[in-house]
């Protein structure tokens, strides 16, 4: 059995051969661990850049892998090095003559220091009207985005080397796009109390826009879509405007993904507790919860009694990956296996590997994940 069986098995409710092991990678650990900078990879040309992201997967062995998309894949279309000053690279802006400089972290300013922001903050709502939606949404996508050597070349590339693996590309939850199309957080959140209706209005225009990524991340091979929804949980917005406002556009992005032939991935970062049953109502394949913070958090056993036999992922605990301590990061996997996982429908995964985790930690967990075996149970 390979790693695409296993893993669309698993996505299936099925039991496989042995637990499927997927992983998530900040992309800034993917960069450290090839001794590049965060500069190097925002300003590479489209082979630097797809290299570095198809050498991430390439750094421990897995069956499912979620591939970071080149979003500034035409960099080198619209901006030149001009000048390396100390420890800023300056550039120049083609299409305006804008002269800027960008740090190694990969953090840009102005030549007169001040940062820089591509999309512009703000703490009062930039969008305060439907004809803001209009102006500040654009109608598409960048040129070329879908083209050979646009976001999802890095995917291209490993696909087509890698058949028989699960690799996966990413959509985002609605609410987050609107949030950070008001200019912050604050601004976000205060649109979506003060005035829902145009809240809404802009989350449909952010999911028309996210869409049109569809049929580029099908052409590039991908098996899944990991939905990453954060902003969502009852940690942030109250349960009934989750119920009214969230979960219809997901459960619509999700019919779509599935219209395409993909499995999809749903990444819940927040309180889920609240929202489990109405969990039973977005047609995801796979719920991937985040590792719990602030307090909350819902034992896998839960999990599986409330949503069935759903597909779960489990996750690691950052504190485990970046000071590598095996043993607890054993016993903490066993206890999501032994809750959820005995019977399939359970995949390996991690809560997005940091950018300070330790390679041995990650190398660790893909030991443990290893004995966990299905030899008496395989049904697919």
């Amino acid at each position: 059995m390979d790693s695409a069986d296993r893993m669309r098995i698993a996505l299936e409710g099925g039991c496989p051969d042995k637990v499927p092991l997927y992983f998530v990678h900040d992309e800034r650990y993917v960069i450290k661990a090839q001794n590049k900078t965060v500069r190097d990879y925002y300003t590479g040309t489209a082979e630097e850049m797809s290299s570095i992201i198809e050498k991430g997967f390439y750094l421990h062995p897995c069956d499912g892998y979620l591939v970071e998309g080149m979003y500034r894949f035409d960099f080198h279309n619209h901006n030149k090095l001009e000048d390396i000053q100390g420890d800023y690279h300056i550039f120049c802006n083609t299409d305006t003559g804008e002269r800027y400089k960008i740090d190694a972290g990969g953090n840009r300013y102005g030549i007169d220091g001040q940062p820089y922001l591509e999309m512009p903050s703000s703490f009062e709502s930039r969008i305060t009207c439907r004809d803001d939606i209009t102006r500040l949404v654009p109608k598409s996508q960048p040129a070329g985005f879908d083209g050979e050597l646009g976001l999802f070349y890095g995917a291209r590339r490993l696909t087509a080397r890698n058949p028989g693996r699960h690799f996966s590309l990413e959509l985002t939850t609605p609410l987050v796009r609107a949030v950070q199309r008001c200019g912050s957080y604050e601004a976000g959140l205060s649109l979506l109390n003060d005035d829902p209706t145009l809240m809404m209005a802009l989350m449909e225009a952010e999911m028309e826009l996210e869409m049109q990524k569809l049929p580029a991340m099908v052409e590039a091979g991908a098996k899944s879509v990991y939905l990453t929804s954060f902003f969502t949980g009852a940690d942030t917005i109250a349960p009934d405007t989750f119920r009214r406002m969230v979960l219809p556009l997901e459960a619509e992005i999700i019919r779509q993904v599935h219209s395409v032939g993909l499995f999809v991935i749903y990444w819940f970062l927040g309180n889920m507790e609240p929202l489990l049953y109405d969990f039973r109502n977005i047609p995801f394949d796979a719920l991937a919860p985040e590792q719990p913070r602030n307090g909350y958090g819902v034992s896998y056993k839960t999990l599986r009694e409330v949503l069935g036999h759903v597909c779960l992922f489990a996750h690691t605990r950052e504190e485990d990956m970046i000071n590598d301590k095996p043993g607890p990061m054993r016993s903490y996997f066993d206890t999501q296996y032994r809750e959820a996982g005995q019977d399939g429908a359970f995949v390996a995964g991690v809560t997005i590997t940091p950018e300070n985790a330790k390679a041995e930690a990650v190398r660790h967990y893909v030991s443990v994940v290893e004995e966990y075996n299905y030899p008496n149970k395989f049904h697919g």
